[in-house]
């Protein structure tokens, strides 16, 4: 959709699904899951050209990619073909690795909703290792030199605003919430703030494994989904008229 009243164009035609898009650093390509959930491809935003493929794994189930701010690292969030189906999150170096590396692998949660920091030097992302989902955050990419937890009263879909100093998500009770990250890194955060409240009909599950909304590039804006009920959409009429032509003669008199 070009903004603000622009056409709306489309750009996958494949006979699988696609979905979870997600901006190339640059602005120029999009790239999403394709495949039956194996694949990550990229294609122009403009719709010009073939999709490429960025990684395939045909093993398990790829739920989502994105790019580091630098175009260095593809994140990637799997879920196995295994009994468990456990969530897991994966990194990847276009040119660097041969296969995607684990990251957060937990035999026991489901680590989800992988946001890399701006700056590329902190993952957030949403764990359920208490038995409740939080949020946390690491240092990237060796995870295990640092660990935060970011909510206490339940968390889920992080996103990193572009100044890299605030991380937003939302906590149980449906509250768009802020923490100040200072660039001395999560050790010192600061208080959480409440912005706002989420409606009812803002797009955001009970258990969301990823997150559906965007932030401005000045940070002073939500991109949300929001559910419409049908008796809010007007819905289209089709009406078939027969024998028009015979009416139109017998009003007007055939010549």
């Amino acid at each position: 959709k070009e903004l603000p009243a622009g056409p709306l164009s489309r750009l996958t035609f494949d006979s699988t699904s696609d979905q979870r898009p997600r901006w190339t650093p640059d602005g120029k390509s999009v790239t999403y899951i394709a495949d039956g959930l194996t694949t990550l491809r990229q294609r122009p935003a403009d719709g010009t050209g073939n999709s490429q493929v960025l990684i395939e794994i045909p093993d398990l189930i790829l739920l989502e990619g994105s790019w580091s701010a630098d175009g260095q690292w593809l994140l990637l969030r799997v879920g196995g073909n295994g009994p468990t189906k456990l969530r897991n999150i994966l990194a990847f170096q276009p040119g660097v690795d041969s296969a995607p590396r684990e990251l957060l692998a937990s035999s026991q949660a489901d680590e989800s909703a992988p946001a890399l920091s701006p700056d590329g030097k902190w993952l957030a992302y949403a764990s359920d290792e208490t038995g409740q989902t939080e949020v946390y955050i690491r240092p990237f990419p060796d995870v295990d030199d640092g660990k935060w937890q970011v909510s206490t009263n339940g968390g889920q879909a992080p996103l990193w605003a572009h100044s890299g100093r605030e991380l937003f998500y939302v906590d149980a009770a449906r509250n768009m919430m802020a923490v100040p990250v200072p660039a001395a890194g999560p050790s010192q955060m600061g208080a959480r703030v409440k912005l706002f409240t989420l409606g009812t009909d803002i797009l955001l599950h009970a258990n969301e494994w990823y997150t559906p909304f965007d932030v401005s590039p000045d940070d002073k804006r939500f991109l949300m989904s929001r559910l419409v009920s049908a008796a809010d959409v007007e819905v289209p009429t089709f009406l078939l008229v027969e024998n028009w032509f015979d009416e139109v003669k017998a009003k007007v008199g055939s010549k």
